[in-house]
């Protein structure tokens, strides 16, 4: 059932990770009239040795719309960035940007006015205290977030997780992000004051979901709190480097 007149295009970017399960979560996509679009890398590798965790899926358009028939999916291969220094692209949040443009260049090109856009990862798991609340906010100069800018050492900061708004001020902030300007929370903060919009606090309450919770029958927020927990503090820098070298060979 369509509790509101406006329409949506939710854009989900980056690697795939726990999607199948994040997406339970998402009962959103019942009750307003949105669009999917989908920019993801067609292999997702995760590993933690400290938890035993070592997985490596083939991701497909029809892994995504098994759950979502009519998403606009744009499936590449990771391995694009082979030549890109790691230390480089932690730098510029290379691959982050990139998903970010294509999703922006799917909507561009499907031709469809949109009233508002979200910006989220396909790793989230959401909850909402009223979602017809959260989209009828209006949204000329403004973006909604899980949480509002704040103060970083002196510097303004925000994450990077979930954000909506209309399509013009989504542009912006992406728009923002050229070759050279590395996407970091900090400057994601700067992209939005430079553009002058400002951004308040919704009723939402996205979280990460980490593999660990799949060894589990039963999924809810407290559990996502409990593993992204536990996932946090056995992840190491000798995990980082091991996904790093599978471009190597």
């Amino acid at each position: 059932m369509v509790i509101t007149n406006k329409k949506y295009a939710i854009l989900v970017h980056s690697e795939l990770r726990q999607f199948e399960l994040a997406q339970k979560s998402w009962t959103f996509k019942n009750i307003v009239d949105c669009d999917f679009y989908f920019s993801t890398w067609k292999t997702s590798h995760q590993y933690n040795k400290k938890l035993n965790i070592d997985l490596l899926e083939n991701i497909t358009k029809e892994t995504i719309q098994k759950y979502i028939p009519n998403a606009n999916v744009y499936l590449t291969d990771e391995s694009i960035f082979s030549d890109v220094d790691e230390l480089r692209n932690k730098e510029l949040n290379i691959k982050l940007k990139y998903h970010w443009k294509k999703c922006l260049e799917l909507i561009k090109n499907s031709n469809i006015k949109y009233d508002n856009v979200i910006l989220m990862r396909p790793d989230l798991w959401i909850e909402c205290d009223n979602w017809i609340d959260f989209f009828n906010n209006e949204s000329d100069n403004k973006l909604f977030a899980h949480c509002e800018i704040s103060n970083d050492d002196g510097h303004p900061f925000i994450h990077d997780m979930f954000l909506m708004g209309s399509f013009q001020n989504i542009e912006k902030v992406i728009n923002y992000f050229d070759e050279t300007k590395p996407l970091t929370h900090r400057n994601l903060a700067s992209s939005i004051l430079d553009n002058n919009l400002t951004v308040e606090k919704g009723n939402i309450y996205p979280q990460i979901v980490r593999p660990n919770v799949r060894k589990l029958d039963t999924i809810n927020s407290k559990i996502v709190n409990e593993c992204y927990n536990e996932w946090s503090l056995t992840h190491c820098e000798e995990d980082i480097l091991f996904l790093n070298k599978k471009y190597e060979l």
